[in-house]
């Protein structure tokens, strides 16, 4: 997204859905994917908490969990979470940046990230980049 205020009001979407749904039905996993007539919105709640976005076109009909999950574990908790400059009783600052794919297809949307930002971001970029939709 390349505009913050519409990152902030992504999140804050998210934000609602959730909570919605967790007032319908206390014991379920989260909001996994929303549809719209024009764009999809796939999300992913990792158990440390922070959540990861991948919105696309409504033309992606296939579930972008595995990848979500593979950002999570393979991009994030490698280059975030192990930072050795992470102090790992603190607290990871909130800020939004949003990453763009060269394709234009897809956005991916991170919040709570602070350090090693630019390898983070191409990181995520490349592996976008070699999903096949």
């Amino acid at each position: 997204m390349k505009d913050p205020e519409n990152a902030k009001l992504l999140w804050g979407f998210l934000f609602e859905v959730r909570r919605f749904a967790m007032r319908l039905s206390p014991e379920t996993e989260g909001v996994k994917k929303i549809k719209s007539t024009t764009f999809t919105i796939h999300v992913l709640e990792a158990p440390s908490g922070f959540v990861f976005v991948l919105t696309t076109e409504n033309t992606v009909t296939k579930s972008l969990e595995k990848n979500l999950k593979y950002i999570y574990k393979n991009i994030f908790v490698e280059m975030v979470s192990k930072n050795p400059t992470q102090d790992p009783h603190g607290r990871v600052k909130s800020k939004v940046r949003t990453f763009e794919s060269m394709k234009g297809k897809t956005t991916t949307t991170d919040t709570n990230t602070h350090t090693h930002t630019q390898k983070f971001k191409n990181a995520v970029c490349s592996y976008i980049e070699s999903i096949q939709f």
